[in-house]
């Protein structure tokens, strides 16, 4: 024993049963002489049991933990490395192994005084808090602590260097942790469970490629002076940047069957269009010849196949003209031209329809010439396509066709064009849908009332191409008031 090894003098507060830790007292011979009660406790042997007893063969049993020859035992010899604490297992009496924080010093009655506490006592284990360590250091996941106003207390090296490459927002929070972080933070301490599956991403300014995606664990951690949590990051971006393509792929040939299907669609469209017009052509030529010698009871006939062949034609258009506003391809041959008479024209047109429903129909018109700049087929079109919708939506009650020159906020000197109905309406929520392809309201789905929801989704592509727009005033049950606005020409 060196003399730089200070020495223990005992006395009976040692083995008092209120001594905090473990003791026991060897003799030179390697035996047991005294323990104290809290050894009794820690060990279930009683005094009588170890009295006298080898210290290397009552604690040291050959185990996994504990295989050294009693030579070797650290418990029958002293340096001055011993007064430092160590670990190692003992052996419990029923044959469990414990963790054993200790150290040894020497006594003035030269014996050696063994005094120790389990590592479940003192709540940790060296060893083991070495190994975490070490575990965490050379984590490749991110490991981030922050308490409960989300400020940085433990990063691992990990997560140190996404902070750096990634940077901080506005508000000094990393820009790979979730959006939302304080609330998340909350939720985490106030379930005191872990919140899991949060996805977060970020990419750096100068390195546009280098997009990154984690997903992101939170766990509540109580620790003596306040609460944290701990945040445990997965870098999931081969994963995420493998469904982005998946989606950019399936998404892809979406829109090539799409377009597919619209080129098939405009080409069938398109090539219906001779075989009808013939159709109605000779009907029309085989009423006029037959007038003279057939039975007046069957010219209506043809009238009806006139009709529908109409009508068909202009379902045909629309149809076409719906493919060419979802292809981009619609286009405006623009002249001037006076719009007074081909009003009158156009109002003519629906007299029939409107006497067939039992409703009436005004218009008004102005007797100064109205000269306008626009694609006269475009015109026309819109304005069959207002009238037929508003007698077509109006039960009963009137229509009523106004043509106006104003001065419009968007376009300046312009013509309005106003149809409207005493009809059914349209809701709040549903006029920002109501000019969409293949938008109808909810009310007439199901209804008698025909429609593809095509209509209004072609005029307002042919006003845009008129340098023109159009409106909606309506309210539910009272009516609707549609306007198309033209430049006027002054």
């Amino acid at each position: 024993m060196g003399n730089d090894v200070p020495v223990c003098e005992l006395s009976d507060a040692h083995f008092s049963s209120e001594w905090p830790d473990g003791l026991i007292e060897v003799d030179k011979n390697h035996k047991i002489v005294r323990i104290n009660h809290q050894a009794s406790v820690y060990f279930g042997w009683r005094f009588d049991e170890l009295i006298g007893q080898s210290v290397h063969q009552s604690l040291c049993r050959h185990t996994v933990y504990c295989d050294h020859h009693e030579l070797a035992c650290p418990f029958i010899s002293i340096d001055s490395s011993s007064l430092s604490l160590k670990e190692c297992y003992w052996v419990h009496k029923d044959q469990q192994s414990l963790a054993i924080s200790y150290r040894i010093v020497p006594t003035t009655t030269k014996t050696l005084l063994i005094i120790f506490q389990t590592c479940d006592a003192i709540g940790f284990q060296a060893e083991e808090l070495k190994k975490l360590s070490v575990f965490t250091e050379i984590n490749p996941a991110p490991l981030l602590e922050v308490d409960d106003q989300g400020l940085i207390l433990f990063s691992n090296p990990a997560m140190t260097d996404l902070m750096l490459n990634f940077g901080f927002d506005d508000e000094g929070v990393a820009r790979v942790l979730p959006d939302g972080l304080p609330i998340l933070i909350k939720q985490c301490l106030a379930c005191e469970d872990e919140v899991e599956a949060v996805e977060s991403d970020a990419f750096d300014e100068d390195e546009p490629n280098d997009h990154r995606y984690f997903l992101w664990r939170f766990h509540a951690i109580q620790n003596a002076q306040k609460r944290s949590v701990l945040l445990c990051g997965i870098d999931i971006s081969h994963k995420k940047q493998a469904e982005l393509q998946q989606k950019v792929f399936e998404q892809t040939i979406e829109q090539e069957k799409a377009k597919a299907r619209k080129e098939y669609l405009a080409k069938m469209v398109h090539e219906l269009r001779s075989p009808l017009n013939a159709v109605v052509g000779y009907a029309t030529l085989l009423k006029q010849k037959l007038k003279s010698v057939a039975d007046e009871k069957y010219l209506p006939l043809f009238d009806r196949i006139i009709e529908g062949g109409n009508q068909l034609a202009e379902q045909i258009s629309l149809t076409l003209e719906s493919s060419r506003v979802e292809s981009g391809r619609m286009q405006a041959d623009i002249t001037e031209f006076e719009v007074n008479s081909l009003m009158y024209s156009l109002s003519e047109r629906f007299e029939v329809m409107v006497q067939t429903k039992g409703l009436s129909m005004t218009t008004s018109i102005p007797d100064d010439a109205l000269r306008i700049r626009a694609d006269m087929n475009h015109l026309k079109q819109v304005v069959i396509n207002l009238l037929s919708n508003a007698i077509k939506y109006t039960p009963e009650g009137q229509v009523e066709l106004i043509v106006k020159a104003v001065d419009d906020e968007h376009i300046g000197p312009a013509i309005a064009i106003h149809v409207k109905d005493t009809g059914s309406g349209i809701s709040e929520a549903e006029k920002e849908h109501v000019f969409g392809l293949f938008k109808r309201q909810e009310a007439h789905d199901g209804s008698d009332i025909e429609g593809d929801g095509l209509g209004l989704a072609i005029c307002v592509e042919m006003m845009k191409l008129n340098c023109g727009r159009i409106t909606l005033e309506s309210e539910l049950d009272m009516g609707s008031t549609f306007t198309a606005i033209f430049p006027r020409v002054t």
